[in-house]
């Protein structure tokens, strides 16, 4: 009722007061700082031509603010309200702000400080809608979208128009990477505000740094304060030039040798920092992946003059830095930084701030294993290095006590790759009993509800991959989501992999109905969620569920989703593969076996390109695929009896037990048909024997289709085998499974009663 109530409100507003004509415009920027840069004006113009909400991303000082303001500025004529949100600051208290101002200037009837933030945010989109007229947020230096995500959603199509700049490109899909400027605009950069008695050519210098314009703006500073003669520019370009010729640039040699970089360099940056607060941010993204690759050691003599209260400040901004590295710059830049981040805690931390710090690289390496992949144990198996670093952090954290549920989750990845991955099992029993120390501390140790639910998930995690079985698994995932949910859409990413692990675990012990129910309950939190893996999980578990329930035209629907999603994963090499082998799957079950074979065969090149061989667990299911394409086009069964008996034992060796029996049932069923096709039939009556006894031993719950067609085939086969007194009797069983509805059931009546 009240939101009735407000909505005529705004209709009474819209007829009393005509205000087409009043604009408010609040931008903290004159446009004459910055260099028009037209190439991305004209991309952010097009992005909005079919999106309400468009993200600027890149490295810190690579002009996104500027970029912002500039759109924003052009398009005053365009949008009855631009408003400007600095995330760096409290952004509801910017909002309340923008109420009280838009009050004064619309003289709008009622008071919106009566009213709950979103009620406020409704009724003003409303108001604009209702008008036709548009309006613009800008909300500059956004690094969790979750801070924001409630104001976007809460407005009007076609009316309500976003923009957010931020270093991290993950934040939302439809984005636009910034770099640097183009030859001319540096140029015209460095020649705003200086005089030039002298024709200097400023191309050299601007091409040095790829435009860079954080850097330029040093180069800048240092032209103030020293003068703009050809001898000074001369000189940079010696000093900077030297350094950056091919052959020098990654010799260590030459950078501790040169002397004339480094001093200067330092000139140029404490000159810098001192009118700069971002200035550590800005040079620890120089010395990780900027075009200079400065040395590091600049960046320590810096925080060992700050060695005091704002040394945690400082820390924290590197840290938020760091963090884009692994989407910005890619995985190998986080590398740079673990070793930053332990120097600094070994060398520069007071006692005090050291867990802040410790926690600060835990978040990252947690966010370079879980979210840039989909499998840890994948990209642990690509990338060594962060074996190492996984290793010397658990070591490091272990000597000063300390553990978080971050940490617990990095050390699940890393059991899960000595035991998966190179089969290391010294290594993963250190890991293990490490675990259980945590395990044991965990009460005391996370006691928030957030935290304990976020531990749940982690020890679920390790219930599924080890003996303790899915029964625990879903426990602690089904408790965690009961603290997670509390926050209502607050943690929407950690309510989807939850219900996500929870419909997979159903799954896979054969509860379909239960694994839908769960599937159904995602899509809540689906549409909130920002975490594009997490949304490709999802997907893949529920297109195997309508597929495995024959639910085709959802499975086709997901699937179709899930081809759009993946693309937005930053390496989504392994969910490609998984996505291929679930597509294979359905054109399988849709007769389109020459689509299937040819998308399958494709899928086995590029997991031998990907993983170095064919022996993995996710080739296995790809072959047993194969098979099953074999067995409806007649192909070689005797080599597809050959294959299947590989595959048996492959699955004993790559997967957990729960999953390689389920598997290895699956195995047994497709080979009893392809020895069907030979006329072997007890030895076929024999394999289907041995499927149902591992389908029994693992599943709980046997009314699924698999088993049904197993039931089928056992049948058929014993009639076939002249085994009739078997054949009634797994007919009784196919009846109390399936009931005497079926299509099956009757056929096998009739098949019985002709053969007797």
């Amino acid at each position: 009722m009240m939101r009735i109530a407000q909505h005529l409100l705004v209709l009474l507003l819209l007829i009393s007061n005509d205000v087409s004509a009043t604009k408010f415009t609040y931008i903290p920027y004159s446009p004459d700082q910055f260099i028009s840069r037209e190439k991305y004006q004209t991309q952010i113009h097009d992005q909005f031509e079919n999106n309400s909400t468009v993200l600027l991303y890149g490295l810190p000082g690579i002009g996104k603010t500027a970029l912002a303001a500039l759109y924003a500025q052009g398009q005053m004529q365009e949008y009855a309200l631009i408003y400007w949100i600095d995330c760096r600051h409290n952004v509801t208290q910017q909002i309340k702000e923008m109420f009280n101002l838009l009050q004064q200037k619309f003289q709008i009837p009622f008071d919106f400080k009566k009213l709950s933030l979103n009620n406020s945010l409704s009724l003003l989109y409303d108001f604009f809608s209702e008008k036709k007229q548009k309006i613009l947020l800008v909300f500059d230096n956004c690094n969790d979208y979750k801070e924001i995500q409630n104001y976007i959603s809460l407005a009007q199509k076609n009316s309500s128009y976003f923009l957010i700049t931020s270093q991290d490109k993950s934040l939302h899909a439809n984005r636009i990477e910034i770099g640097g400027f183009e030859p001319k605009e540096s140029s015209q950069y460095l020649s705003l505000g200086l005089s030039f008695k002298e024709d200097i050519n400023l191309t050299y210098i601007s091409n040095m740094f790829s435009g860079y314009p954080f850097m330029l703006s040093i180069i800048k500073e240092y032209l103030m304060n020293t003068g703009t003669t050809k001898e000074i520019l001369q000189e940079i370009q010696r000093i900077f030039g030297s350094f950056l010729e091919p052959k020098n640039l990654f010799n260590p040699e030459i950078l501790d040798n040169y002397k004339g970089f480094l001093p200067l360099l330092e000139i140029l940056f404490n000159d810098f920092s001192k009118k700069n607060p971002r200035a550590s941010e800005y040079l620890l993204a120089l010395c990780l992946y900027g075009p200079t690759k400065i040395d590091r050691n600049i960046l320590f003599k810096h925080l060992e003059k700050n060695e005091n209260d704002n040394l945690y400040g400082i820390l924290s901004s590197i840290s938020s830095t760091s963090l884009i590295s692994l989407n910005t710059g890619g995985e190998k830049m986080s590398f740079h930084f673990h070793d930053i981040i332990h120097k600094l805690i070994r060398f520069f931390i007071p006692a005090p701030k050291r867990q802040d710090i410790i926690k600060l690289a835990i978040d990252i390496l947690y966010t370079s294993l879980d979210k840039e992949s989909v499998s840890s144990t994948n990209i642990l198996l690509k990338e060594n290095e962060m074996v190492t670093h996984a290793e010397s952090l658990i070591a490091f954290c272990e000597h000063y006590n300390y553990s978080n549920p971050k940490l617990l989750s990095i050390k699940a990845m890393l059991f899960d790759y000595y035991m998966g991955g190179v089969r290391n099992f010294d290594s993963a029993s250190k890991v293990k009993d490490s675990i259980k120390k945590d395990l044991q501390n965990a009460k005391n140790e996370f006691s928030t509800s957030y935290y304990d639910a976020l531990n749940k998930i982690n020890i679920g995690y390790l219930s599924s991959i080890k003996d303790s079985g899915y029964d625990l698994a879903i426990k602690l995932m089904k408790e965690a989501l009961q603290n997670l949910e509390a926050f209502d859409y607050q943690y929407a990413d950690d309510c989807l992999r939850c219900l996500t692990n929870l419909a997979q675990y159903e799954y896979l012990q054969g509860n379909l109905r239960k694994a839908e129910g769960y599937i159904q309950k995602c899509t809540g939190y689906y549409h909130r969620s920002v975490s594009a893996t997490y949304k490709s999980l999802f997907l893949c578990i529920k297109s195997m569920i309508h597929l495995d329930d024959r639910n085709l035209e959802e499975a086709e629907n997901a699937l179709d989703q899930l081809s759009e999603e993946i693309k937005l994963v930053e390496d989504y090499g392994t969910l490609e593969l998984i996505r291929k082998n679930i597509q294979a799957d359905f054109y399988i079950k849709t007769d389109r076996f020459i689509e299937a074979e040819k998308l399958l065969l494709t899928n086995i090149e590029d997991q031998i390109k990907f993983f170095g061989g064919d022996t993995t667990s996710l080739s296995a299911i790809t072959y047993l695929l194969l098979s099953t394409v074999s067995l409806n086009t007649q192909k070689n069964q005797k080599g597809n009896v050959t294959q299947l008996e590989r595959l048996i034992d492959l699955f004993q060796t790559t997967y957990k037990s729960d999953e390689k029996h389920r598997l290895q049932a699956l195995a047994w069923r497709v080979m009893g048909q392809a020895l069907l096709i030979q006329k072997k039939i007890p030895e076929a009556f024999a394999a289907f024997l041995k499927s149902e006894k591992i389908y029994k031993a693992v599943f709980k719950n046997l009314n699924i289709p698999d088993v049904e067609l197993l039931y089928f085939q056992i049948i058929d086969s014993s009639i076939k085998n002249n085994s009739h007194r078997v054949a009634v009797d797994y007919l009784q069983h196919y009846k109390n499974l399936f009931g005497i509805e079926s299509t099956r059931y009757s056929d096998l009546l009739v098949s019985l009663d002709k053969d007797i």
